[in-house]
This record gives C-alpha cells, sequence and structure tokens, in this order.
C-alpha cells in the first residue's frame, strides 16, 4: 500500500505544498491525506488521484501506475476489463484508455470520430 502514499508525499514535498494545503484543495481531511501517504489507506478514488496529479503539475499516469491493479479496476465494470483480458489486452490498458478519453475532454464530433477509429480497426481483424 505504500508505494502510491510515497511517491505522493515526495512529489508534494518537491513542490513545497503542504499537507493540509493539498487536503484543502482535494477537499479531503489532513489526517485522512496523512494515512494515504503512510501507507495506512488505499490510493482514494481516481477523482481524488486525478486531482492530485493536477495540484502536483504532473501527468495523471504517474500516480496512476501506482495504484495497485485490483483498486484500478474497481473504477471500472469487471465484465469490460475481463473481455478484454480474454482478448490478451494487458490489465493496466483499460483503465489507461478511459482516464485517458476522459482527460481527452472529446467534444461531440471527436467522440463519433474516436468511435469510427475504433470500429474501424475492429473489422481489420
Amino acid at each position: 500500500m505504500g508505494c502510491f502514499g510515497e511517491r505522493l508525499k515526495k512529489l508534494r514535498k518537491e513542490k513545497d505544498i503542504s499537507l493540509r494545503q493539498m487536503a484543502k484543495i482535494l477537499g479531503i481531511t489532513p489526517p485522512y491525506l496523512s494515512r494515504i501517504e503512510n501507507g495506512h489507506e488505499h490510493p482514494p478514488k481516481a477523482e481524488h488521484i486525478s486531482k492530485m496529479a493536477e495540484i502536483l503539475g504532473i501527468d495523471e499516469s504517474v500516480l496512476f501506475e501506482l495504484v495497485p491493479t485490483d483498486l484500478k479496476n474497481k473504477r471500472i465494470p469487471d465484465e469490460i476489463v475481463e473481455g478484454y483480458q480474454k482478448d490478451g489486452v494487458s490489465k493496466k490498458k483499460v483503465p489507461e484508455f478511459f482516464r485517458s478519453v476522459k482527460k481527452a475532454k472529446l467534444t461531440e464530433e471527436e467522440w463519433d470520430e474516436l468511435i469510427e477509429e475504433v470500429k474501424k480497426k475492429g473489422s481489420k481483424k
């Protein structure tokens, strides 16, 4: 449980952000953030991890890579993750894909383009 918290604490201190400041921005209590950083709590939900990365000025994948796979996959329905695993796709690729799409803040037209591109790739198999 400690890798995520240790890295978060190191990055926070490098940016000279106090634990209290970060907790306030995140809307969580300082004791809760302290427990995360000291490995006494699991990493928080995805929204908080994304916000942490934003505060630290880093790509969120830096933090998401440290979240244990079993926790990452709880953010996405099991049937989706399991379906891709059967196709030989790494467990971490599915959550990474969804986080990337969320981060991209696509327009309706861009969603249509992405869906069409995925359909084209699927029909080539």
